[in-house]
């Protein structure tokens, strides 16, 4: 008799562990997956392009790049062509590597199909300021925190070094679990009461992203001032680094696609310094050697790009009416210059 009610007690306990496990499955697949959504927004950015791609969103031109190439409006670019191509803007938050472009590219052609252009942008500082590898500094740095929204451990392990694929694995394997990972958010979303507006907040962002085929502006309200941009000029002497972005045109020229790329706007003051330092000088050596070397390869200066202070919204990222002077150009460049190169 106290063996059947052993067994029937240990049958109940079972059922209601297997209900709970059942339970928080449902939460976390339902409702905390849906947790980056109280998130800032390069969190909101990122997971959102990550699900574009995964669920093979593709286009006829693609743009790549970091924070700086976001402002690209893609839908507007699409009018620039006549409307007959498809185009979209898969640019990251800065996620502190200059593996960026390779990284994004390699994911893309995993998920979705060979694009007939690609339009690429990156930080000059990438080029010149030596290896920025979020690899070396570890998976706990908040750059990293972004990396991983967008990037599964299968789109990076080949450049993880050895010596570190073990704590690598392991902050992906903790921050699987969507509650855990945006801990920080829905804890503070609820402390403030601020979830409604969170949500509406994300929801303006998503829907801007879906106006524009996945433009987004920083400070796009902002003017900055010119004390903050005397402060981020560059003083450190040339550190030659085109390694990884050799790379990724070379995977461009592998898949037969062709690439233009160019530099986005820069502020007047940090252009005059970084002329100084002879970065410009090399990036057009550099550039004029690769166009040598990868037949699909151009280098394009999209109109001047050494802009006013009021265009920009800090130190390095157009604001919203810099945004729109960058676009203007680009769509009447693409109009007079990249006209036919979508067959």
């Amino acid at each position: 008799m106290a063996e059947n009610s052993s067994i029937l007690s240990f049958k109940k306990l079972l059922l209601g562990l297997i209900i709970f496990l059942m339970l928080v499955l449902l939460l976390e697949t339902m409702l905390f997956s849906k947790a980056y959504l109280v998130a800032d927004k390069s969190t909101i950015c990122s997971v959102f392009k990550k699900i574009m791609m995964e669920r093979h969103h593709s286009a006829d031109v693609v743009i790549f790049g970091d924070s700086r190439t976001l402002a690209i409006d893609a839908k507007s670019l699409e009018e620039s062509f006549g409307g007959n191509i498809t185009a979209y803007n898969y640019s990251l938050y800065n996620i502190g590597t200059d593996l960026l472009l390779y990284l994004s590219l390699h994911k893309y052609l995993s998920y979705c199909k060979r694009p007939e252009l690609i339009i690429a942008s990156t930080s000059i500082e990438h080029f010149c300021q030596g290896n920025t590898d979020v690899f070396n500094r570890g998976p706990e740095n908040y750059e990293f925190k972004r990396f991983r929204r967008f990037f599964s451990i299968w789109d990076i392990w080949g450049e993880i070094p050895r010596s570190k694929k073990k704590i690598f694995l392991a902050t992906y394997l903790t921050n699987a679990i969507p509650s855990y990972d945006y801990a920080f958010w829905i804890i503070q979303s609820l402390k403030d009461h601020a979830v409604l507006s969170s949500l509406r907040h994300a929801n303006n962002i998503i829907q801007h992203m879906q106006q524009t085929n996945g433009q987004i502006i920083y400070n796009e309200d902002a003017v900055a001032n010119d004390v903050d941009i005397a402060g981020s000029l560059p003083t450190d002497p040339l550190i030659k680094n085109i390694k990884n972005f050799e790379r990724f045109v070379a995977l461009c020229d592998k898949n037969d696609i062709r690439i233009v790329f160019f530099l986005m706007p820069i502020h007047h003051m940090r252009y005059k310094k970084m002329a100084e330092l002879g970065w410009f000088d090399y990036i057009d050596q550099e550039m004029d050697r690769l166009q040598r070397k990868y037949r699909r390869f151009e280098y394009h200066k999209i109109g001047d790009f050494n802009y006013e202070g009021k265009y920009f919204g800090d130190w390095s990222h157009l604001n919203k009416k810099g945004a729109d002077k960058f676009n203007w150009e680009l769509k009447s460049y693409a109009r007079n210059t990249l006209e036919g190169i979508v067959k």
